[in-house]
């Protein structure tokens, strides 16, 4: 008896301390990477909506950002930040080649 009333003493503490410990602070990177990965989406829907790059560039930066954003979450590193702005530079420099194009 002694032992269960210890055990659910123990397990009482262990959820209120999860309880209030919260969700761990984000660090600047992380940070970094969420709003790289927010403004990648929104490049692409803008894309998809004037129909600025090919459907399979298109898709091949989705996979790859949705890589990123699963690699960013276990260990975010400057390589992970490198990669987004590469792709995004992709995207802008064919929309701008594409505007250019007009000229």
């Amino acid at each position: 008896m002694r032992r269960a009333a210890v055990l659910a003493c123990v397990c009482a503490l262990y959820a209120a301390h999860e309880a209030t410990a919260g969700p761990q602070p984000v660090t600047r990177q992380a940070r970094a990477c969420l709003a790289w990965d927010k403004e990648i989406h929104r490049m692409l829907g803008w894309s998809e909506l004037y129909d600025l790059h090919s459907a399979g560039l298109r898709d091949g930066i989705r996979a790859e950002t949705d890589r990123l954003r699963d690699k960013c979450v276990r260990d975010i590193s400057m390589a992970s930040l490198n990669r987004y702005v590469m792709l995004m530079k992709m995207l802008y420099d064919d929309e701008a080649d594409e505007f250019e194009s007009f000229d």
